[in-house]
């Protein structure tokens, strides 16, 4: 657990893992007394010490404007942090930011002005509340924006490399909903494999017949050019009541490989307690019904049950994370749950697939999550503690590369522990027959092989294996050889000190 107190209240809002060296980045939010916020970008190493490469001491806090927010974030292929989000001006006028880093922590002056780009979207205040990279570095924004009145109307804006809007996409850089109320929003983004682009959050439907407010699940999907795909939902536009005339909001979603996509949120019920939901809608926007009750999943373990973030793991199960707990001043625990990849509950993941962190007893929130390579999950969130409240950052186990493996034209073959600590023993099971002679050796993520002698177990399939103590830690292929050299199994291992 790392818990970040700047002696304000702050928040991690979004967490990412940097794929080079896994190096930990999460961006939130510090709230200095009078201020509309200080945007933060914390970079951490591996084991979650701050990273004195980034600022000079692992926190950038930008000052700017009369408050910044960061709301998410992402890296590009050439090392630079994208950070997306909102500034307040003097006149509590609110509009999209983005600030675009180098890789050591200091703003990029080839972007926007001076690392930062402002974007006021419609006749007034604009939020930038998710982000997705696109290539040649421009960048997908999704969020709201008032058009005319006070009515916030979910938007999708798209980027040139520059900070720029591009012109070529929807109106002038825009794609915008028609609405009827004054609240609806995206609250987070995607693509699919094809470019589609798909955006998830809330539709205002108004006051319903119970004097309750009435949003639905929002879903909408647009071409690669900004216009809505007529071939998806209505027009473009899915709408997810889950209960009758009462809220539904989806807070997050991710595209899973097959394209399905997967939705989290909660809605409110007749007495305003919250239940949280797992949606998973195939590619097209209807109702998986090998997920869950005809695609939906409930989670009710407190009267205010919220997820704020979900994913889909290397083999199928869904994890999803926000929090749990009482009304009010009541204790809340962050809240993390995997599913099985029917919907289930995945029994071997906490008590009965979900766990609870509680810091100090009081209102704590898990906002999003990231995987490192060797599996674990990096959950960014808040916390309240003695003094106030503080962003953290906490790190569980998670074992989802146990018993997944590569095909590749190979037999399916099972690893156990994956990770697996240098020097320490390992099982291995196929699917089917194994030559009688076999070899192992593990081929290095910058190439090189080092070879492992491997003994039969009590099956003819099963076998068994020490690795040395001396293999680096990382990502691995462990392949099985048989005496002629013949590769005849492969699997994707990661190694840890």
């Amino acid at each position: 657990m790392l818990v970040l107190d700047l002696g304000a209240s702050e928040q991690f809002r979004k967490v990412m893992v940097q794929q080079t060296d896994q190096f930990v980045v999460a961006t939130g939010y510090t709230m200095p007394p009078g201020t509309g916020g200080h945007l933060i970008v914390v970079r951490t190493m591996p084991d979650g010490t701050l990273d004195p490469g980034f600022d000079g001491d692992g926190i950038l806090e930008i000052d700017a404007f009369n408050g910044t927010i960061g709301l998410d974030l992402f890296q590009q292929d050439d090392q630079k942090i994208v950070v997306a989000g909102v500034r307040e001006d003097a006149n509590s006028a609110y509009a999209m930011l983005i600030v675009r880093l180098l890789p050591d922590g200091s703003l990029d002056p080839s972007f926007g002005v001076g690392g930062m780009s402002e974007l006021a979207i419609g006749t007034g205040s604009s939020y930038a509340y998710a982000a997705a990279p696109l290539p040649g570095h421009r960048i997908l924004l999704a969020g709201a924006a008032e058009f005319g009145s006070s009515d916030d109307v979910p938007v999708v804006v798209r980027v040139e490399a520059d900070g720029t809007l591009d012109p070529t996409f929807g109106n002038a850089g825009v794609a915008a909903l028609a609405v009827t109320e004054d609240d609806s929003r995206f609250w987070d983004i995607g693509l699919q494999s094809d470019g589609s682009i798909v955006a998830c959050g809330q539709y205002d439907q108004g006051t319903g017949a119970g004097g309750f407010l009435d949003f639905d699940v929002l879903v909408a999907r647009f071409t690669t050019n900004g216009t809505l795909d007529t071939d998806f939902g209505n027009g473009g536009i899915l709408l997810k009541p889950i209960s009758v005339e009462m809220s539904e909001s989806a807070a997050a979603m991710a595209i899973d490989p097959n394209d399905n996509i997967l939705l989290c949120g909660h809605f409110a019920l007749a007495d305003q307690t919250f239940d949280a939901f797992v949606m998973r809608l195939d590619p097209m926007g209807q109702d998986d019904a090998g997920f869950g009750n005809a695609g939906l999943v409930i989670f009710m373990n407190a009267p205010m049950d919220q997820f704020m973030d979900v994913g889909a793991l290397a083999d199928g199960r869904v994890l999803a994370c926000g929090t749990s707990g009482g009304l009010l001043a009541d204790p809340r625990h962050q809240v993390l749950v995997r599913y099985l990849p029917n919907g289930a509950p995945d029994p071997a993941f906490g008590a009965n697939g979900q766990v609870l962190t509680t810091v100090m007893g009081g209102s704590d929130v898990a906002n999003a999550f990231a995987l490192t390579a060797a599996g674990r999950i990096l959950v960014a969130g808040q916390a309240q503690m003695t003094a106030g409240r503080d962003a953290t950052l906490f790190r569980h186990l998670n074992e989802v590369g146990s018993a997944v493996g590569e095909q590749g034209g190979f037999p399916l073959m099972s690893v156990t522990p994956n990770p697996v600590t240098a020097g320490g023993p390992m099982r291995i099971v196929c699917q089917g027959a194994l030559p009688g002679d076999l070899a192992a050796e593990l081929v290095g993520p910058l190439g090189g092989s080092v070879p492992m002698p491997v003994r039969r177990q009590d099956g003819a399939d099963h076998l068994g294996l020490i690795v040395p103590a001396t293999v680096a830690p990382g990502v691995h292929i462990l392949r099985l050889v048989a005496a002629d050299g013949a590769v005849v199994g492969r699997a994707r291992l990661v190694v840890e000190r």
